[in-house]
């Protein structure tokens, strides 16, 4: 049913070095390059946080964030209780992980944000600032 659907010529999976692999359709390949991989890795991390926002839905109404249920209890949408309850979770949920993946990773990690672009100080805290409240 599928030869039906999309002509078998449309599909193509390429593997030439293993440094480069070519996977999409014949009129628009997407070689595997670092830009790609970045997408990759952040529907990876988005599809898990949606699939995970779901299961624990019904536990914590899917918020994984401090943040957000200090303002989900300051609209009224959670008790005070039950708010203070979910952020002492979130934030022993946090440093759990962290343990885990320091104990799982070999070493230290070294892990640096740092402003691209020419940005200074300011502009970067105006740009964060702006886009976190989209």
């Amino acid at each position: 049913m599928i030869h039906r659907l999309v002509p078998p010529t449309l599909l193509t999976c390429k593997l030439t070095t293993p440094a480069i692999q070519t996977i999409g359709l014949r009129s628009v390949l997407l070689p595997i390059t670092l830009s790609n991989a970045r997408l990759y890795i952040a529907l990876s991390f988005g599809f898990s946080l949606a699939v995970n926002a779901w299961i624990f839905f019904r536990v914590s109404g899917g918020l994984f964030n401090p943040a957000v249920s200090l303002g989900m209890v300051l609209v009224g949408a959670l008790t005070p209780i039950r708010g203070i309850l979910l952020t002492v979770s979130q934030i022993l949920g946090g440093i759990t992980g962290a343990a885990i993946i320091q104990a799982i990773t070999p070493g230290t990690l070294n892990v640096r944000t740092t402003l691209g672009g020419g940005a200074t100080v300011a502009q970067g805290f105006f740009i964060e600032m702006f886009l976190t409240s989209l």
